[in-house]
């Protein structure tokens, strides 16, 4: 009975997403899959999120020249591929329908008429002027991605499914109202053993440790939870386990080795506060006990590695850390700010 109930929630899936986790579904030794959505900005140079970002590896001019794209080659890569017709484009997230190839470079290479009028001759010409979309009007992309645990590694790691170069919409002023997504691009996420920068196949790579766009439990899609926990509790299972490297928040890489009594330390401590009160002139000791659930979990925030896979022509990407975030409150219990409680690193040696 477990059994068909498990294919039959699998049946509201949507197919094409189902298609690209199957494999994760079928596996035994993993026992959670959830999918979510997140933004991010590749360019090197960008202030629009407040994002850490490494160049890892980044394609060679051919021509001995400059390259002067590579600050988002990514995007120059995408547009490129559309034009192409390189990638299966949809519109929409799920992967349902289908871009008509014609329909999605129309909206890539636009053309439009133009009137002209010459005051000296009283002549009117008409112009035909074609717009081309090119890299540089794409800053930012919205992903689909699956995130999964791994019994066997006792790790989470994340996969690909979809990525969408995000284009601006204006009003009639031309003034900028928001942005929306260009076409979801079906990507296949699915990484191979030993693959990484240094790879022959990578062209490009990147590593992000994303400050804005992170991952919020409540709202990922969970497709598999065999053990019936939630991701916040793997994630504080994990980090408590002594099976992987857990620093200190202070500088990713470079932080103090923290052991299970510092995690326990930070999801319940008691704080010291001392309190003035302008009116009688009093300092007042106030003893605050922090206790922080782990089913209260709001976001944590993702370092990945992103490479361009060249031989398949796809884009992937491996976790490298979570880091949860917790939301500190004044004595009132007003919400004051997030920080970082930990890093948790997978796939690292540090």
């Amino acid at each position: 009975m477990r059994t068909l109930l498990f294919f039959l929630l699998l049946g509201g899936l949507p197919f094409a997403s189902f298609a690209q986790i199957d494999d994760l579904l079928k596996n035994k030794d993993i026992s959670y899959v959830a999918t979510f959505e997140t933004e991010h900005d590749f360019r090197l140079g960008s202030r629009k999120f407040k994002s850490n970002l490494q160049l890892l590896k980044a394609p060679l001019p051919t021509d001995g020249c400059i390259n002067f794209i590579s600050d988002n080659w990514l995007a120059h890569w995408l547009v490129a591929g559309i034009s192409e017709g390189k990638f299966k484009a949809y519109k929409d997230v799920e992967l349902l329908e289908q871009y008509d190839p014609k329909l999605l470079n129309a909206r890539i290479h636009t053309i439009d008429t133009v009137i002209t009028f010459d005051p000296a001759t009283y002549k009117e010409t008409m112009q035909v002027i074609r717009n081309d979309m090119s890299g540089n009007d794409i800053k930012s992309f919205k992903t689909s991605q699956a995130i999964y645990y791994d019994k066997k590694s006792n790790s989470f790691q994340t996969r690909l499914l979809a990525i969408a170069p995000m284009v601006d919409m204006t009003d009639n002023n031309g003034n900028v109202t928001g942005s929306v997504p260009l076409a979801w691009l079906a990507m296949d996420g699915k990484m191979q053993n030993g693959f990484s920068a240094q790879s022959p196949d990578v062209a490009w790579a990147v590593l992000l440790l994303d400050q804005t766009n992170v991952l919020e439990p409540s709202k990922l899609k969970v497709v598999k939870d065999e053990e019936k926990k939630t991701f916040s509790a793997l994630l504080f299972q994990e980090a408590k386990s002594t099976k992987h490297v857990v620093e200190s928040s202070a500088k990713y890489g470079c932080g103090e080795k923290l052991s299970p009594k510092d995690i326990d330390h930070m999801i319940s401590s008691i704080d010291t506060v001392i309190t003035f009160d302008p009116a009688t002139y009093t300092e007042t000791l106030q003893v605050i006990k922090n206790d922080f659930n782990p089913t209260d979990l709001k976001k944590v925030i993702l370092a990945q590695e992103w490479y361009y896979d060249s031989r398949r022509n796809r884009v992937v990407n491996r976790l490298k850390t979570l880091a949860p975030l917790m939301d500190m409150h004044d004595v009132d219990g007003n919400f004051l700010y997030s920080k970082k409680m930990f890093y948790l690193h997978f796939f690292s040696q540090i």
